[in-house]
């Protein structure tokens, strides 16, 4: 009997510490960069976080994460001008070299002139890209 109880306290043991441990996602997989941008181009550069765009031009948003996380999928986030919510804006596949695009089609209601629009891309467990900020304007 006394070989029973040391067996039964090391069960009890063993399944209250794994009920009472933080939950870790064994798929996390941190990147070690995670950054966000917008171009006129949907390749290549210019990129950059800071970029102003005419109504009517068609803004490319461009997420590039490494390692590259290509089973998932990157959340594009948007901040209207003057809000404080952020809202999501587009979903992406993650291309085998960590890349995410999205287009965004600007109309005049989509101009702020003095106000940016602000992006962040997510990818779901494993972490969050820069903020960056589109500016639409109405033009000269």
């Amino acid at each position: 009997m006394a070989r029973v109880v040391p067996k039964a306290v090391s069960a009890v043991l063993l399944v209250s510490s794994a009920l009472l441990l933080p939950a870790i996602p064994l798929a996390a997989d941190p990147p070690e960069s995670f950054t966000g941008c917008s171009s006129k181009e949907r390749r290549g550069p210019p990129c950059g976080r800071n970029k102003s765009f005419h109504f009517g031009d068609k803004v490319h948003i461009r997420g590039i994460v490494d390692p590259p996380h290509p089973h998932l999928e990157g959340r594009l986030l948007r901040k209207r001008p003057g809000s404080d919510e952020w809202n999501r804006f587009a979903t992406a596949d993650i291309t085998d070299g960590g890349i995410m695009r999205v287009a965004w089609q600007t109309h005049r209601r989509h101009a702020v002139q003095n106000h940016p629009y602000k992006f962040q891309w997510k990818i779901g467990g494993h972490g969050e890209s820069n903020k960056f900020k589109v500016f639409v304007l109405f033009g000269e």
